[in-house]
């Protein structure tokens, strides 16, 4: 019975953690947006916002290969198998390290339909690309860094 309520309130208490998370996210959304779009202007805000969407897409990329390795280091920890969640862990970085590559060699590749696509004024096209970049390979660091301590 004790354990049962431990877990009650371990759950219950995740449940509002990760709730207060979302809300302050969704709060700061708001207030942060009007200064963002005053600040960078109504194309500029209009180009983080794109890229955003982009990089939430490529993330689908995944196709559920983090979970995997969730499910089966906790499995091997169970097993007090070190050796084999090592392994694993080493072989979850090399897959998203070549996939990051993979996925930035094919947009720098085709970075033009997408510029075409959206129809940027010159000036727009290079502060897209800079951004895009940037925000590309921070999002590939970090996926490899996210799946590394699964």
């Amino acid at each position: 019975m004790e354990l049962k309520q431990r877990l009650s309130k371990k759950i219950i208490r995740n449940v509002l953690y990760t709730g207060l998370g979302q809300t302050c996210s969704i709060l700061l959304l708001i207030v942060i947006t009007p200064y963002m779009v005053s600040k960078l202007g109504i194309e500029k805000y209009g180009i983080w916002v794109l890229i955003g969407a982009i990089i939430n897409y490529v993330g689908l990329i995944d196709l559920g290969v983090g979970t995997a390795y969730v499910k089966y280091i906790a499995e091997y920890y169970i097993k007090k198998d070190y050796k084999e969640i090592n392994r694993i862990v080493n072989t979850g970085i090399l897959f998203y390290l070549i996939l990051g590559v993979l996925i930035l060699i094919l947009i720098l590749k085709f970075d033009f339909i997408i510029t075409n696509f959206f129809k940027f004024s010159q000036e727009h096209k290079s502060d897209f690309l800079f951004v895009f970049y940037g925000v590309l390979i921070i999002f590939v660091l970090n996926s490899i860094d996210r799946k590394s301590v699964v």
